[in-house]
């Protein structure tokens, strides 16, 4: 009986029906196996697509700064020139001084705004015939070391320390840019919109490493050209194309323009300016070429303003083909003029 039921129930089940096996429904990938292969190939390949322009801008990114930063740190001791040297000046800063020549009066030069004491080696080689000229980086500039803001002092006491028994002659002004003309919306716009905004711009590609790259394509060049410069000359100036570090303190100038035209005036408030000193200003057609007429004629105003309600004895020298480029595109022009206030400097002191 038992057997015969069996027998029976198999005979009752209908043979068309088929049933899944348990290994398919445990595993539903092979049910239909072309496909998945298919998509999980595709996503590989999107992958590593992905990973391999990752590695290239890795090494677009992080190649270039690394071997900057180790050209920089060799080029800093080969390039310093060897006249010159660092000298501490007080509160741990050091600043690089270079002095040629011997003699009185000491000629002091001091770069414009954003700019290295490169700029005046060339009228500085042609004074110190004379009597000694000395030039020097502002902190941060060149081969000076960065300001250090964690020691500070009363501008009055570091004023009086360091001008202590030490008398100034004569101020000579090269094409000045007046405090008032930064009251101009014309010129506040020129001045942080495009030339703040350029030297940024500078500063970033040189900590990318850019900077070097442009430059050894040649699609780069040092704006500081003129007549008898030497190589040494070009390569200091593309090492500090290439160096985030100065060109940090040189945005820094032009971004906190302001707060130093303060500390100007309040140095003259703690010792003015005696009546016993000459000062010259020295001025070309215009105060830059590549600048547009109105930019120049807005200087040119304020620079008038200045010298006729400022400096009304000033002695003012208007040297004609040139703008405030003249002291490395026209040093021997410049030179002239500045041996010309020594040597009557000289025969005054003589004199007494």
């Amino acid at each position: 009986m038992v057997g015969l039921w069996r027998r029976t129930q198999r005979s009752a089940r209908p043979p068309f029906i088929v049933s899944e096996p348990e290994e398919q429904k445990n595993n539903p990938d092979q049910v239909c196996p072309i496909e998945p292969d298919a998509k999980s190939n595709s996503c590989l390949r999107i992958c590593l697509r992905v990973i391999s322009v990752l590695k290239y801008l890795v090494l677009v990114f992080m190649i270039p700064p690394f071997l900057n930063y180790a050209s920089l740190q060799r080029e800093g001791v080969l390039l310093q020139p060897q006249e010159g040297e660092l000298v501490d000046i007080g509160l741990g800063q050091k600043l690089y001084l270079n002095c040629q020549g011997k003699g009185q009066p000491v000629v002091i030069f001091d770069a414009p705004t954003g700019m290295s004491s490169d700029v005046w080696l060339l009228i500085q080689k042609d004074v110190s015939q004379l009597t000694q000229a000395c030039v020097y980086d502002r902190a941060g500039l060149g081969f000076s070391k960065k300001m250090i803001r964690n020691k500070p002092a009363g501008l009055d006491n570091l004023w009086r320390e360091s001008t202590t028994g030490r008398e100034i002659s004569d101020l000579i002004l090269i094409d000045p840019i007046p405090e008032e003309v930064f009251l101009e919306e014309t010129w506040l716009q020129y001045w942080y919109n495009e030339l703040l905004s350029y030297h940024q711009t500078l500063q970033f590609f040189a900590a990318l490493g850019l900077n070097r790259m442009l430059l050894i394509a040649g699609l780069m060049e040092p704006a500081e050209k003129g007549e008898n410069i030497s190589e040494d000359f070009m390569r200091r100036q593309k090492y500090l194309l290439s160096n985030p570090a100065h060109l940090s303190a040189v945005v820094d100038e032009h971004f906190f323009i302001n707060e130093s035209i303060s500390q100007i005036r309040d140095i003259l408030k703690f010792k003015p300016l005696s009546n016993a000193i000459t000062i010259t200003v020295i001025t070309g057609d215009y105060y830059d070429e590549q600048l547009p007429e109105h930019l120049n004629k807005v200087v040119t105003h304020f620079q008038q303003q200045f010298i006729s309600q400022g400096y009304p004895t000033a002695k003012w020298i208007k040297m004609k083909g040139t703008d405030r480029q003249m002291i490395y595109k026209n040093p021997k022009a410049v030179a002239k003029q500045l041996k010309k206030l020594i040597n009557k400097r000289k025969v005054e002191q003589e004199s007494q």
